[in-house]
């Protein structure tokens, strides 16, 4: 029984003191199981929230930890999915129903994040020189931005131009995805914010379709494109449709690259988003390996484990990395909430993602 009258409970020798609360050691044990072979990070089994405990906080105060969360993902993305279709039921206007289904993403996410992280949308600024913000020609649907130890450029609302430095993750929210063009430019789109940055700031980069790919494997296609179209940049050697490819995106006003040498630049392993993701269930998380070598991965992304929730448990990952060690395990008990599993695909090769080569000059 917790002592009564308010007084604070001591911490016993097998508690510790999360965000508040008096948690058992136990369920906050995580043991890291080495992956084999290619040299990958080892995998970490988080601890089990799926029984029902009475939790005393630090200060004395009864608790009932909600534990018995079988369900919580496939609420989670039902709930998702209901907002995000709330104006396409109403209207076919693409802006509205991309807006509506950015927000309802948004909503989700906020849920998980210190309040020290705001979710926007806007751009990065990009300085000159002396330091001076130029104007930008970059638009991203979420940013997500330390808005208590940095400032923001411009703000109304939750369109902001934020800082570079304050940066913690960037997202592009598309709808109806397809292979070719629409997908690579959804890719390019944030691989060019990614390239905004310095490779050696600490963000999240994603990519969420709200409709398709369905599976791993058209998911994987539409990824080996981009090796293919890489290869085609490099070496003027390609298939006739990665062909058609190039030059239709050298060709979109709306990507505004005009030049080979900087469409493959932007195809960087490094800018490429860390995990890309679609509703109906595909998901791909890069990783690197031993020595520099990058590759994508495929999760299962089943209605047991959504796709969004998979997406939410890498960026809450991600953050817990650069965090104070309080708040990393704060987020270790969100991470463990969850209880998910990100199982690579059986039977599915990793794309390898050749080191990006320079363009070679076309002959004159």
């Amino acid at each position: 029984m917790p002592p009564s009258g308010g007084a604070r409970l001591p911490l016993q020798g097998d508690a510790v003191e999360v965000d508040g609360f008096a948690v058992a050691r136990r369920q906050l044990r995580a043991r890291i199981v080495p992956d084999a072979g290619r040299g990958r990070a080892a995998r970490t089994e988080r601890p089990d929230f799926t029984r029902t405990e009475q939790l005393y906080r630090s200060d004395g105060v009864s608790c009932s930890a909600v534990t018995d969360d079988a369900g919580l993902p496939q609420l989670l993305r039902q709930r998702l999915k209901a907002q995000a279709d709330l104006f396409a039921a109403l209207t076919s206007h693409p802006t509205l129903v991309g807006t509506g289904r950015e927000n309802a993403l948004a909503e989700l996410f906020r849920q998980f994040m210190p309040r020290r992280f705001e979710i926007l949308e806007g751009t990065v600024a990009i300085l000159d020189a002396s330091q001076r913000p130029t104007r930008s020609t970059h638009q991203l649907d979420l940013i997500v931005a330390d808005t208590m130890d940095f400032p923001t450029l411009l703000r109304s609302g939750n369109v902001a131009v934020v800082l570079s430095q304050s940066v913690r993750a960037i997202m592009e929210v598309k709808s109806g995805l397809k292979r070719g063009a629409k997908f690579m430019s959804a890719l390019i789109q944030i691989a060019r914010a990614r390239q905004l940055l310095k490779p050696t700031d600490p963000v999240f980069t994603g990519l969420f379709s709200f409709g398709g790919p369905t599976n791993t494997e058209t998911l994987r296609d539409w990824l080996s494109d981009v090796v293919a179209l890489r290869e085609l940049l490099a070496t003027k050697q390609g298939e006739p449709r990665i062909t058609q490819l190039r030059d239709t995106l050298l060709g979109n006003e709306d990507i505004n690259i005009g030049d080979e040498g900087k469409l493959l630049e932007v195809l960087h392993n490094e800018n490429l988003p860390d995990v890309v993701a679609a509703d109906q269930g595909a998901v791909a998380r890069k990783g690197i390996g031993a020595g520099t070598s990058t590759f994508y991965t495929f999760l299962g992304g089943t209605n047991e484990v959504p796709s969004i929730m998979v997406l939410i448990d890498q960026f809450v990952e991600q953050l817990a990395a650069t965090a104070t060690s309080s708040v990393r395990a704060a987020m270790t008990v969100v991470r463990a909430h969850f209880s998910i599993d990100s199982i690579p695909v059986p039977d599915l090769e990793d794309l390898e993602l050749p080191g990006s080569a320079s363009a070679t000059p076309v002959a004159s």
